[in-house]
């Protein structure tokens, strides 16, 4: 909130906390951003089978509907599997550059503002069971699918990565989807995004 009134042309004083410190907060994400209702999140209710290479057809995915008045920030992508794969995989996010022409489309699934009780929309649109305008471009890597079961293993990891503040971000009319260089086992993948919306 610091730093989107400050960018408005907003006078804003200091905060301290009672014994005088200083309070400074990063411009975006954190405390500030999920008390004041910009920051959201999105997770897959049920395990999915993915598809099997890049595709226009997703099990998830994040839109930023044309004419939208926010930028969406993405803070972090991850997914989680449930059973081994086939073969093993690749997993990523697909990048749509130019969804205007045709917005992705699905099931809406439910967002939350992660403020909770704080009763605010998101701007922000996600999918299951998507459809894509085109097959989307190759983007950040979130991880792998294996082919071991997993209950061989003592730890099976949630693969994903946190970006930093405005290292990818979603303009009106883009979006970003899972992906997946092979299909992962049947009804195996559980994903989520976390992102903050900026005013325009």
């Amino acid at each position: 909130m610091i730093a989107e009134g400050l960018y408005q042309g907003v006078q804003k004083g200091l905060t301290a906390t009672r014994d005088g410190n200083l309070v400074v907060t990063p411009a975006l994400g954190g405390y500030e951003a999920a008390v004041g209702g910009r920051l959201f999140g999105v997770s897959m209710q049920a395990g999915a089978t993915t598809q099997a290479g890049y595709s226009a057809t997703t099990v998830f995915a994040l839109a930023n509907p044309p004419g939208s008045d926010v930028n969406l920030v993405i803070h972090w992508a991850g997914y989680a599997t449930l059973v081994a794969w086939a073969a093993a995989a690749i997993v990523g996010l697909g990048l749509s550059t130019n969804v205007v022409a045709a917005a992705v489309s699905g099931t809406d699934a439910v967002v939350r503002a992660l403020g909770l009780g704080i009763s605010v929309a998101a701007r922000g649109r996600a999918y299951t069971a998507a459809t894509l305008p085109a097959t989307p471009v190759v983007g950040p890597l979130l991880g792998v699918g294996l082919t071991g079961a997993i209950t061989t293993v003592p730890n099976t990891p949630i693969y994903g990565r946190y970006f930093r503040p405005g290292e990818l971000v979603l303009l009106p009319g883009t979006a970003v989807s899972i992906q997946t260089s092979t299909a992962s086992g049947s009804s195996g993948l559980i994903a989520e995004i976390i992102w903050e919306e900026v005013t325009r």
